[in-house]
């Protein structure tokens, strides 16, 4: 796959998006997408971003499955 420069690419497990919100609902990949195409900083700081505001999403409660979440930054 050839991809442009600036690129940026997310790699993550189903246990980044399978989340309980405070109000018991069940988040979907659809959210977590959203959240991913607020974009900002570097490779590592987006994914801690990411991380930080699906764990708070979560009630900072351990995840149910794995997290396992890797970003990108094609130059």
């Amino acid at each position: 796959v050839k991809l442009p420069p600036a690129s940026r690419i997310h790699l993550y497990s189903d246990g980044c998006f399978e989340v309980i919100d405070s109000l018991g609902r069940s988040r979907g990949l659809g959210d977590f997408q959203k959240i991913i195409s607020l974009t900002s900083g570097t490779g590592k700081q987006e994914a801690e971003r990411i991380e930080t505001t699906m764990r708070e999403i979560n009630c900072n409660k351990p995840f149910h499955d794995d997290f396992s979440l890797a970003v990108f930054d094609i130059e």
